[in-house]
C-alpha cells in the first residue's frame, strides 16, 4: 500500500498543488532542497532531526516524484494532521473545558510544540486573534497558526 492510497483526495489534491508550486520547471520532480519547504506549505510540521533523516534517506537523487513526496510527508505526519495535534496539546491545558486558554500560555506551548514563533508571527496572531480578558479560543488559534482560517 502507497501513501497515496491512504490520505484522502482533498489532502492528495493539496499536495499536488503545493508540489506543482514548487516545481517551477515542470519537470514532475522537486528538487531535495525544497522538500521541508512544501511539506510545511502542506501542513506538516517536521523536526530538524526528521528532515535531516528524510534528506538522508533519499540522497543520492538531486529530485523526488510526487509519490514520494506523498509518502514523506504520511510518514512525516504518520496520518495525522498538524492541527488535530495542536488542538489535542492544547485541549490538555483547558482546565474547565471551555475551549480557551491564556494567550500567554498558547504562545508558550507552540514555541514548544511547533516551533519558535517570530516577533513578526507573534505580532500578526496578536492581530488577528480575539483576545477575551488575556484568554483566546484554541482552535480558531490553530486554525490561523497553519493557515486554515476560515474566512
Amino acid at each position: 500500500m502507497q501513501a497515496i492510497d491512504v490520505l484522502t483526495p482533498k489532502k492528495i489534491e493539496e499536495l499536488q498543488s503545493v508540489f506543482k508550486e514548487l516545481d517551477t520547471d515542470n519537470t514532475g520532480k522537486l528538487e531535495i532542497q525544497l522538500v521541508e519547504k512544501g511539506l510545511r506549505t502542506a501542513g506538516a510540521n517536521p523536526t530538524q532531526d526528521e528532515v535531516k533523516d528524510i534528506l538522508e534517506d533519499i540522497s543520492g537523487s538531486n529530485t523526488i516524484s510526487f509519490n514520494t513526496f506523498a509518502y514523506i510527508y504520511f510518514h512525516v505526519t504518520r496520518g495525522h494532521s498538524v492541527q488535530e495535534d495542536l488542538i489535542d496539546s492544547f485541549r490538555a491545558l483547558d482546565s474547565n473545558g471551555m475551549g480557551k486558554i491564556k494567550y500567554d500560555v498558547f504562545i508558550k506551548t507552540v514555541d514548544t510544540l511547533h516551533r519558535p514563533l517570530s516577533e513578526n508571527e507573534i505580532s500578526n496572531l496578536s492581530n488577528k486573534l480575539h483576545v477575551d480578558n488575556g484568554y483566546i479560543d484554541y482552535t480558531e488559534a490553530v486554525k490561523l497558526l497553519t493557515g486554515a482560517w476560515d474566512e
